[in-house]
């Protein structure tokens, strides 16, 4: 959204007063994941134990390129969890028992816990799961892409608002989710909750036309993003009951993920951002980021630490996008 001029003056002046309280007060530092391969590698989720789990490509003797393997890293070790089937895997969820959601062979769904592959009979890419190991992603159905939630053994197709495709991309503890949904209007798209069978349209925000909501935790605090062009999204916040903009800022930016503090990540123009008990941190700005040389960062995942893990430019460390940790050092 690009404000209108009426509230254009009231934005820039509480970006002036964010700005002023956004001097980061705490201590923090940054890691470098690493990687398997030459091309980088991407986080998905970090558990509150610290664990983080994602993709990183590697190369296997025989193959013509890298392919992307699973990693779990902790202890300051990225560790490759191979893979069930051939060489590919991906992981993109982890709770806070350690138990990983991974797709592998040809899109199926398999779940890494105590070191043992667990074939859950899903085809489809998991993108969260609580601590139930109940999953939530989205999956072809046979006639199109449905958000889908496996728990407890079976498989829910969660439909649609209306539209042909959904998708789920966050759950909390109490089993609530959230994602996106096409509607009847061909190319439109809103946020959605779905709890107690029933999948709700959470509407949008300032008029834009689609909204995707991104993450849920424990308190049933949604957060995403609604736009009408890739230039004007605006981060929101809100619950079962409908969404409001997480703050008044020139756009565009988006909400990412939140913990159960109500500490809140995500991208804000060309840079990214924590925003927390009504401040505003620019995550570019803190001395370790720019101290070690990270010139652009672009967050996924937040625990209930504060520990941030996300993907970005780390300037002398060679070609490709490297995974990181931030973290409060004190």
């Amino acid at each position: 959204m690009r404000p209108l001029l009426s509230r254009f003056l009231a934005a820039l002046g509480l970006v002036l007063a964010v700005t002023a309280q956004a001097a980061p007060s705490r201590e923090w530092a940054i890691i470098d994941l690493g990687a398997f391969g030459t091309t980088g590698s991407a986080p998905a989720a970090i558990n509150n134990r610290g664990e983080i789990v994602g993709s990183s490509t590697k190369a296997f003797a025989g193959q013509l390129a890298e392919i992307s393997r699973a990693f779990l890293w902790s202890d300051l070790q990225m560790r490759d969890l191979g893979a069930p089937e051939l060489f590919f895997s991906q992981a993109n969820a982890i709770n806070d028992r350690g138990t990983v959601a991974v797709t592998s062979g040809g899109d199926k769904l398999y779940l890494w816990k105590d070191g043992q592959w667990i074939w859950t009979g899903v085809t489809g890419t998991p993108l969260d799961m609580n601590r139930s190991e109940a999953v939530v992603g989205q999956r072809w159905n046979g006639t199109a892409f449905h958000a889908f939630l496996w728990q407890d053994g079976v498989l829910n197709d969660l439909g649609t608002l209306g539209g042909p495709i959904s998708g789920a991309f966050a759950l909390n503890d109490k089993g609530v989710v959230v994602g996106v949904s096409e509607l009847p209007a061909p190319g439109v798209a809103h946020a959605f909750v779905y709890k107690d069978g029933t999948m709700r349209d959470l509407g949008t925000v300032l008029g834009h036309e689609d909204s995707t909501a991104n993450d849920i935790n424990d308190r049933g605090i949604i957060v995403g993003f609604a736009s009408t062009t890739g230039d004007d999204s605006v981060a929101f916040i809100g619950d079962v009951n409908g969404i409001r903009p997480l703050f008044d800022l020139p756009a565009p930016h988006a909400a990412v993920a939140i913990n159960n503090h109500g500490a809140v990540i995500g991208t804000i123009g060309e840079g990214s951002f924590l925003y927390e008990d009504g401040v505003l941190t620019r995550l570019e700005d803190i001395p370790a980021v720019r101290t070690n040389r990270w010139t652009r960062l672009y967050p996924v995942d937040i625990n209930d630490r504060g520990w941030i893990t996300g993907f970005g430019v780390h300037e002398g460390t060679g070609p490709g996008l490297k995974a990181f940790l931030l973290r409060p050092a004190r």
